[in-house]
């Protein structure tokens, strides 16, 4: 019923009230052809609402009715719908008109009660067998899947705008696969506006049922009638509730009834055992095949990737799922014999092998798109739609999917896929398993860029493009190679780099080399570039981009960073990309560093210069969580966005002036940094030479000799960082070193070099200032403070002081320059450390003020007292 399926937040669960649990005789072909009838006596009609919802749909129809109805009785189980839905805007117009009904003619009976339009008051009647056509719809058929479903279409011709059209029918019939089970489960909210929602549940008296009410969901009015138990709901004015596209599967925000008679997990493996018994002996073609295995291949595990690659490469997918074969896998011999077969069938022909080779196997039910979400309902079959198998060798477990690519190589580098939950079909299986703790699981690519423009502007360049890929990534590419021809590849290849690099041309062939033992995966591709030098707008010189685009293409940004869902982020995955760049003369340039991360990703860039004129970017990028939580997620695509903006660098060609200056020593900075150091040991002297009265003297008090003296307590502390100042400074004047390099002065403080900032060469001045006066000083308070000199506490207040101010300015220079140049968390530390500078001096400058102990310690003078003007003359006799 395709008018449905826009309500559906979950197609394959609403599919489930089609295939719900029961005992059919099946149906006959006159039975498959949709019949006319009257409204079962057992459904309690109701009327759509008159007036309109509270909240109109974008897409121009408004749902007035959805009213469903099941009864699950021993026999068939029988569904019915009501729909009423009116044209309200021109481009409503042919989605109202068109209705379309869905049914499974193996085991399902269609009745159609009614199809009118209601106009104005008015009646029109369109229900008559000349209207519909009966199509067989086979939804999934370019996923190789045929299930022999039908669909009944009307085409209805006059609907105008504001026109209802109303329908209703019954599909009564249940899969035979499920023997007596019954699950399903009612939505209660949809992408669109729904003004009255009606849902009754009937149910034998006496047989048990679950209700499992989820996302604000409850359980319902009684509504039992003679023979059945019953529940039901009704709902006015429902607003619509969309989820963000790029949410988790495993996230369902829409408000359910989960309802069936499973009481647990185990049930459900007792349901599926029956259908995936292996049978004892195999055929003979299949038991021919084991034995060349066995005699090929000795290990166990040798065994497992041999089988695995027989059922992968020489049995193709194609699921022919019509009836009970939905869920019932075809015998092993049948599909090994036809050579095709679905994920269940691929499965059992797996485990059938394994077992006849003496290895542990099971089939295990998961779903890939709900992952751990299947432990969110209540325990039934139709929560999985995919089969894979569990293997124990060595007392470890692997999971194997048999329907994936060809996947080559030894046991231990094949990629596990991890769906999160399992259901492993065995005996004494009783709960989900966990795929994640024991699967092994490797998505990484190895990317190297050579890009040679040492010829110049005016010449060509050549791009050397490297990608090794290991473990999914790899498998993923030998899909892809698989399904396209060379030329095409290649094609594909050149497309992507001429968006970079317009013009660029293919040299030779695109080289592929795969290491099937180890799992890994080499392409290698090379281009011809035209002109790689460009004079961009404003830009003084020409210029070459680095674009590290093959990263970017990892690391994606959301366009709703404000929402209510989870970011779902691929996981596991690991790139890194290092790009090798040859220029045409020596540059002028620094190592650069830039990180950006947070809990859920982390991206690592670093420049280097191994060479005047080579420079290699190294660039990283890991996922580390498989999604982020909604209320993160703006802060997280903030973080994203700075990444992106970090990747790649753009390369300014220097003038001549600065080319020629480029290299050596940078003689005027030494010049600077000699004329400070000869004047701040000048200074120091001066200050070495001062020579104030103590501290308790100059306060005018006698308690000086009954003071504690001497570096104990307190002052030990004092002393330790006395002598740690001058050894720090002297460790931060030892990284200043790279600025006496001229390249790297000109790369920075350059006018039109390539990382030229005018706050540069204030920054590296201040700080070479900043750092030899705090060497020098350091060196200064270190003599005084084990001399026990007077002077020691002023100065080392003064000092003090004047590096709280000092380490105030430099962070509010360097804030200045661009976070690129001079990232975030370096400037962080800078900050931090000037408030661990103004709390320590704080601290230690109320001591030196304060304490007694200061004041009998720091007597020392260097010249010896003067004798008081009013102290009487000595007689000498």
């Amino acid at each position: 019923m395709a008018t449905i399926w826009p309500l559906a937040v979950l197609a394959w669960m609403t599919a489930l009230l089609f295939v719900l649990p029961g005992a059919s005789a099946g149906t006959t072909d006159a039975d498959a052809e949709p019949q006319i009838g009257p409204v079962p006596a057992w459904v309690t009609p109701t009327q759509a609402l008159a007036t309109r919802g509270q909240t109109l749909s974008a897409s121009g129809v408004e749902y007035l009715l959805l009213d469903q109805q099941i009864r699950v009785s021993n026999g068939p189980q029988s569904t019915y719908f009501h729909i009423a839905v009116r044209a309200s805007a021109d481009n409503g117009l042919e989605q109202a008109a068109q209705v379309a009904i869905e049914f499974d003619p193996a085991y399902q009976r269609l009745t159609l009660h009614n199809v009118s339009v209601h106009r104005a008051g008015r009646t029109i009647e369109k229900l008559q067998r000349e209207t519909w056509k009966v199509f067989n719809r086979e939804r999934d058929l370019e996923r190789q899947i045929l299930d022999g479903r039908r669909s009944v279409h009307f085409v209805l011709d006059d609907v105008r705008v504001g026109d209802v059209v109303d329908y209703a029918y019954t599909v009564e019939g249940t899969n035979p696969v499920f023997g007596s089970a019954r699950f399903g489960r009612f939505d209660q909210k949809w992408t669109v506006p729904v003004a009255r929602l009606r849902q009754r549940l009937l149910w034998p008296t006496g047989h048990p049922m679950r209700l499992l009410p989820r996302n604000g969901a409850d359980t319902g009015e009684p509504a039992n009638v003679k023979g059945y138990e019953g529940r039901r709901w009704v709902r006015d004015n429902l607003a619509p509730l969309a989820r963000e596209s790029d949410a988790p599967g495993w996230y369902d925000p829409y408000p359910a009834i989960y309802w069936g008679d499973f009481d647990n997990w185990a049930a459900v493996v007792a349901w599926a055992l029956p259908l995936y018994q292996t049978p004892a002996p195999l055929g003979p073609d299949l038991s021919l095949a084991v034995q060349g295995i066995a005699n090929r291949y000795p290990s166990p595990a040798e065994r497992v990737a041999a089988v695995l690659r027989l059922v992968q490469g020489e049995v193709r997918y194609l699921g022919v799922e019509v009836g009970v074969n939905s869920h019932a896998p075809n015998q092993p011999d049948v599909v090994y014999e036809r050579r095709y077969g679905d994920c269940k069938d691929k499965a059992l022909l797996m485990v059938a092998m394994l077992r006849q080779l003496g290895i542990e196997a099971s089939p295990a039910l998961v779903n890939p798109y709900l992952r751990r979400g299947v432990a969110d309902g209540l325990p039934s079959p139709g929560v999985f739609n995919h089969v894979i198998v569990k293997v124990t060798v060595g007392h470890r477990a692997r999971w194997l999917d048999p329907t994936r690519a060809l996947q080559p190589g030894l046991l231990d580098t094949l990629y596990e896929p991890n769906y999160e939950r399992a259901l492993v079909v065995q005996a004494g299986s009783h709960d989900l398993e966990d795929m994640g703790a024991a699967a092994a699981r490797t998505n990484k690519h190895r990317m190297s860029i050579l890009l040679d423009a040492s010829a110049g502007p005016g010449h060509p360049a050549e791009l050397v493009v490297s990608s090794v890929l290991y473990g999914f990534a790899a498998d993923m590419m030998r899909a892809d190679l698989a399904a396209h021809s060379q030329a095409e590849v290649e094609k594909s290849y050149l497309n992507y780099y001429v968006g970079f690099y317009p013009g660029a041309t293919n040299v030779g062939d695109v080289a592929i080399s795969d290491d099937t033992r180890t799992n890994q995966l080499t392409v290698v591709k090379r281009y011809l570039l035209p002109e790689v030098w460009r004079k961009a707008d404003k830009a003084p010189r020409p210029q070459l981009s680095v674009y590290s685009g093959e990263l970017r293409d990892f690391l994606h940004q959301t366009t709703e960073p404000v929402r209510t869902a989870p970011l779902v982020l691929e996981y596991p995955l690991d790139v890194q990309l290092v790009t090798e760049v040859k220029l045409p003369l020596d540059w002028p340039a620094a190592p650069l560093e830039n990180k950006v991360k947070n809990e859920f990703f982390e991206y690592d860039a670093k420049v280097t210069w191994p060479e005047p004129r080579r420079m290699v970017q190294t660039e990283s990028l890991r996922i580390l969580k498989d999604h982020v939580p909604a209320d993160k997620v703006a802060e997280h695509a903030q973080l994203v966005d700075k990444a992106l903006k970090s990747m790649g660098l753009v390369l300014t060609l220097p003038d001549a002036t600065v080319q020629a200056s480029a290299g050596g020593a940078n003689w005027l900075l030494m010049f600077i940094a000699g004329g400070l150091l000869a004047a701040l040991l000048w200074l120091a002297m001066r200050l070495y030479h001062y020579d104030p009265a103590p501290l308790a003297m100059r306060a005018g008090t006698a308690e000086e000799t009954s003071l504690p003296g001497g570096i104990r307590s307190w002052l030990l502390l004092v002393a330790i960082g006395i002598v740690f100042t001058p050894l720090l400074a002297l460790r931060e004047v030892w990284q200043l070193r790279p600025y006496f390099d001229l390249t790297t002065w000109n790369y920075l403080a350059a006018p039109g070099s390539a990382h030229f900032h005018p706050w540069w060469a204030p920054v590296i001045l201040f700080e070479m200032f900043m750092y030899l006066s705090l060497l020098v000083l350091g060196v200064l308070l270190v003599v005084l403070f084990f001399r026990k000199r007077s002077s020691l506490p002023r100065l080392w207040i003064a000092i003090g002081l004047a590096s709280v101010v000092a380490t105030f300015i430099d962070a509010a220079m360097i804030r200045h320059l661009p976070s690129e140049l001079f990232p975030a968390d370096a400037l962080n530390k800078v900050e931090a450390g000037f408030v661990r500078t103004l709390i320590a001096t704080g601290i230690w400058t109320a001591y030196f003020l304060r304490s007694k102990r200061v004041r009998a310690t720091f007597v020392r003078r260097r010249s010896p007292a003067r004798p008081s003007p009013t102290s009487a003359p000595m007689l000498i006799s």
